[in-house]
This record gives structure tokens, sequence and C-alpha cells, in this order.
């Protein structure tokens, strides 16, 4: 017979709230609950003292319990037998049990879009901005790769038979053989998929959960959709829904839509602030114009992400492009163009428009699968080159006067996020996780294949000084400057720390520097209120 819906709150400790985005590796959002597959507990991941750790609340029980040796935890998840946790740390995949126990590192997994845990104890997990697809036992050992074929591997759920993992690609829904790793769409626009015992498919679109019915056995969609609840709370960025289902179908939320707002503020190298007269938004990359006057940022509005232009001086502001979504603003060397791409064409693209309105936008690279994710991420000093980041984890250029393909430009095994010529032009700096952990590198332009580490204790996004020898960039909360001498080699001194704070960190380019090296401007995130 039917079973009567039952609805409670639970209450967290002020101690231990929810942590908020932006904890994890780069700064983009996970989901931060679990749930056993009974039903009878529920994993967290909490905020201690801008930290995280992952708390236990058994139901039974009113109060919550940290569980030690999680220190700085994301993505929980449950075995099986419910008595262990799985969560990633330190760009390692990790297990701790519940009765106690330092948790036992598994394999390392830099920037994990989720895992899952099969009964016959196989751990699916993604790594490398969720590029790739492993498997590991339970117990350690190896990872296998189960395929890093182009595409998005995100969020992995084990179908209960363990052959095949649901994932998500961009909005859709994909099954993904455990065995071959051959891909196949379920033809649904959605995320975050859990399957549920009793043959449903239930995921997030747009803030509300759906669910569908499922045959696990044929591995075909029965039904139509139907819906669940409204008013999930997702992270905008990377979509990820804040909720957990069991497999007796007991569902553990957070109510609402993040909306991820932030303000413009400027920071001097001691880290004193000065707020910005522009209203929060939701904000994504940007760039100061070379002379430091204006400014291209990312706002999403409407469902659309858009790039703006703020002239810092008037303190006005204006939308630079109307249709689809655009994103990966870069300015030209002189201050009159702007780069960016859109998927105004059907796929993403690569275009260029004046930084005055004036004329439509030139398309100068359109391409497909793996190619369609291209973006600016540095243009040269010269005008000519436009240095673009790529899914598949290489750095790319392109020349904008042959109207050509992109070229590889700096190629390894090994991911590599951001790109950034120098000031003349002479060197590309990036950050690579070829240590395990990302750290900021520089190479000669073009590349010799000779690598200069910059930074020490980890890095991500470089930012070169316009007026002196200094290289800029982020570590997790800490910003940092590591100055340098060409002649008669390029050396790097020790880097030093400028400042740290709770700055939002979108996983992409969220700071500059102004173009006297003395200021920083960064996205002060706005006290989330779901809870």
């Amino acid at each position: 017979p039917p079973q009567p819906v039952t609805r409670l709150n639970i209450s967290l400790p002020e101690s231990a709230p929810i942590a908020p985005i932006g904890s994890a590796t780069f700064g983009v959002g996970r989901p931060a609950l679990a749930i056993s597959p009974d039903g009878s507990k529920i994993v967290y991941v909490a905020d201690i003292g801008g930290t995280t750790q992952l708390y236990l609340r058994s139901l039974e029980q009113f109060e919550v319990r940290p569980i030690p040796g999680t220190e700085d935890a994301y993505y929980p998840f449950f075995a099986p037998d419910g008595q262990w946790v799985g969560f990633f740390a330190g760009n390692e995949l990790k297990k701790v049990s519940l009765a106690g126990g330092a948790p036992v590192s598994l394999c390392s997994a830099p920037i994990s879009y989720g895992a899952t845990w099969g009964a016959d104890d196989k751990i699916v997990f993604s790594s490398n901005q969720a590029r790739k697809l492993w498997w590991i036992s339970a117990s350690g050992g190896t990872p296998h790769l189960i395929t890093d074929e182009p595409g998005s591997y995100r969020w992995p759920e084990f179908l209960p038979t363990g052959e095949a993992v649901i994932v998500t690609d961009g909005r859709k829904l994909f099954l993904v053989s455990v065995a071959t790793g051959k891909k196949k769409t379920l033809g649904i626009s959605g995320n975050n998929a859990k399957y549920v015992a009793n043959e449903y498919l239930v995921y997030n679109k747009e803030g509300r959960l759906e669910a569908i019915g499922f045959d696990a056995g044929t591995q075909v969609t029965t039904g139509a959709p139907m819906p669940v609840l409204d008013g999930l709370r997702i992270e905008s960025l990377a979509r990820a829904a804040q909720c957990a289902i069991s497999r007796n179908g007991t569902l553990v939320y957070l109510p609402g839509l993040f909306e991820q707002k932030s303000n413009l503020v400027w920071l001097d190298r001691s880290g004193q602030v000065e707020s910005l007269p522009y209203p929060a938004e939701i904000y994504g990359e940007f760039r100061l114009s070379p002379n430091g006057q204006r400014l291209a940022i990312v706002i999403f509005q409407g469902g659309k992400w858009n790039v703006w232009l703020y002239d810092l001086a008037r303190q006005s502001r204006f939308k630079l492009t109307l249709k689809g979504h655009n994103s990966r603003p870069v300015w030209s060397p002189n201050g009159k163009t702007i780069a960016f791409r859109s998927d105004r064409t059907g796929q993403w693209a690569i275009f260029v428009k004046s930084a005055d309105r004036k004329g439509e936008a030139k398309l100068v690279h359109e391409s497909e699968g793996v190619e369609g994710a291209y973006g600016p991420r540095s243009w040269s000093p010269n005008g000519k080159v436009l240095a673009l980041g790529s899914r598949d984890g290489d750095i790319w250029s392109l020349q904008l006067d042959s109207a050509g393909t992109p070229e590889r430009l700096i190629k390894s095994p090994f991911q590599k996020i951001g790109a950034a010529f120098s000031p003349d032009g002479r060197w590309i700096a990036y950050a690579s996780d070829e240590q395990g952990q990302f750290d900021v590198y520089v190479q000669p332009y073009p590349p010799t294949g000779k690598t200069e580490q910059v930074s020490t204790e980890g890095g991500e996004m470089p930012v070169w000084s316009q007026s002196s020898y200094e290289l800029f960039y982020r570590n997790g909360r800490k910003w940092m400057a590591a100055s340098f001498t060409t002649s008669p080699t390029l050396s790097f001194e020790v880097p030093r720390r400028l400042f740290e704070g709770n700055y939002l960190n979108i996983g992409g380019v969220d700071y500059d520097v102004s173009p006297d090296g003395q200021r920083f401007l960064l996205l002060k995130p706005i006290e989330e209120t779901s809870s």
C-alpha cells in the first residue's frame, strides 16, 4: 500500500552550518549532502571556521557529530551497507568508516565531479574537471580508466545491476557502460540523476525535481516525467543539486535557489576593501581593460549569461552581447575589441566585437565536438594570437589574421587551467596539476618545453603585473605575488602572501589587477540565506 508522506525540518548547529559553495577545488559548487541507502543517516559538508568537515546526523538522534579526519572534504557518498562514506579532499578520493578510525586514501582524483559506490564494491568517480571517468576497488589498488572520450562525466550514479552509471553531460543525462565506456543518451534534459529502488529516475531540472519511470534491466525510460519537488537549491555555475535520495525513496534537500550573488570590491595589497557602486549580481568571469578604466564582466540574468561593459570612472554599464549564452571575455591589447565565447550559432564559437558596441560581432572560429568548448583566455600583446582553453585540458592558440583552426600550444597528459601572456609577449603562465595539485607554471612563448614552476604550495589563475616584474596568483583564499627577473634567464623568487579572505572562486578568472599593480578587483559573496 502507498506510504504516507512524512516531512520534517532538520536544524543544523550554528557551529557547523552547511559549507558555502566555493569550498571545493576551483570554487565549483558540489552537492553537500549524502543519505544512507536505508535512509537512516545523513552526512553533510559543514563549514568549520573557513574549512570543511563532514558531519553525521543519524535520524534516530537529535545531535550531529563530526567525522574525524575529514577536513577539506567535499562531495560525500555512502557505501551500499551504509557503514562507510566516500569523499574527496586534497585532490584525492578517500573513504572513512562511521564506526571510527582514520580515513583511507584510495587514489588521486583532481577536480572531481562526484562518485558512486556500487554493490560489487566498485567506486566509479569523475576527475580532471569531469573529463575522465574511472573505477577503483573500494579496498584500494589501481584505478581503471572507463573513458576519456570527449564529453563531460558529472555526478555518476550506479544502476543496481552495476553494469552502468548515469552521468550528466551539459544539461542531458547519459548512461556509460563501466566495462566498455560506451555512452548512451537517455533522451532526458536534466542533471544529478538518482535511481530509486521502485524503478524511477529522479533528476534536477532547473531547480525542480522530476521523476520518470525507468527499467534498469532494459535501460529504457517509461511514461512521462512527473513533478516531485519545487524550490530545490542548485549551485548556479555547476548546476549541482543540493539533495540526496536513499534507495527506499527518502529525500533530503536544501530548499531555495541559491543565486550566488556577489558585489565587486577593490582590495589594496594589504587587503583593505573598497566597495564599487554597482548592484549585486550573479557575476561570472571578468577582465579589466588595458588602461584599467573599463571592465568586461559576465552576468547571469533572465536565464542567460551575457557580457557587460562597466565604465568604472562614470559608474555606468551596458550589455555588450544580446544573443545566446556568452562567456570568457578577453580585451585586445589596444582596448578597442573584446573576444568572447558564445553558443548563439547552436554550438560554442569564438567572436570578437567592438567595445563601443558598433557593428555586429565577428565570428573568428566555429567548430564541433570537443573543439566547440574552446574559450579565449589571453590576447597576445601584438594582437595577433588568442590563447585558448579547451575541454581536452591543453592550451591552444588561434592566429587571428589567418582565420585558421586552433593549434595546440602547450600539450601534456596533465590538466592545464587558464593561460596568460606576459606583457612583453615572451612568456605564458598557466596552472597545471602535474605535481598532483594545481600549481602555477611559466613557459617561453613560443613554447620550448622548458617549464618554470612559480607557486610552491598550490596556485591557480595567474595574472601578470603590467607595471612591475611580478606574477600574481590565487591559492584558495590567499593572493600571492612572485617577483622575477629575466636576465640572464627567467627566475622567480619565493612567492609571498599579499592578503587573504573569503572572495568568490567561480572556477574561472575571478579577479584582476589594476595597471599599476596596487589594487585587486574581486567578488565579495553575499551571505547565503538558504538553510
